[in-house]
């Protein structure tokens, strides 16, 4: 029989919340869920361990678990998210436009290549603020340069006004 189920995560996970947890639980767990068939996780179906997976999330007092991509959710990520927001409002307060706050991500997000900021890896948001903080050091620079060029030729006054 091929194996159908390859991931026993989440019944391990739920196994340590039973109430009544011995080193039999398992085997009488799949005993019972594949109809006296097999006590070996890797012999059962893929509708039998969905059963016994619900079986067990309900006598373990419902709590269902949850698994998160940790590098997406950490505060490392959610740092690199606020950084990459704050340097592309930075930009655009620079050259004077306002914009908001769904514009701001949906850059981030085409930049990122993702539909939702939380799902582009920390190193890449990373990569996105300093692209933006880069931006807006050239931005300063070319207007150093633009404004020396203008005094030079007598279209500005040494102290920026016309």
């Amino acid at each position: 029989m091929k194996q159908e189920v390859k991931n026993f995560g989440k019944f391990y996970s739920l196994l340590k919340m039973m109430p009544g947890v011995d080193d039999e639980l398992k085997e009488r767990l799949v005993w019972k869920f594949t109809d006296y068939r097999t006590n070996s996780l890797r012999e059962m179906t893929k509708v039998e361990y969905g059963r016994m997976l619900e079986y067990m999330e309900d006598m373990s007092g419902g709590v269902k678990v949850e698994r998160k991509r940790k590098g997406y959710f950490d505060d490392d990520a959610k740092m690199w998210r606020k950084r990459a927001i704050a340097s592309v409002f930075g930009f655009y307060k620079k050259i004077n436009e306002e914009v908001s706050m769904e514009y701001v991500k949906g850059i981030i997000c085409r930049a990122g290549s993702a539909t939702d900021m939380n799902h582009i890896a920390p190193a890449k948001m990373r990569e996105i603020y300093n692209s933006w903080v880069a931006k807006q050091r050239v931005r300063q620079n070319v207007d150093q340069v633009m404004d020396d060029e203008l005094v030079k030729f007598g279209y500005l006054e040494k102290g920026g006004s016309v």
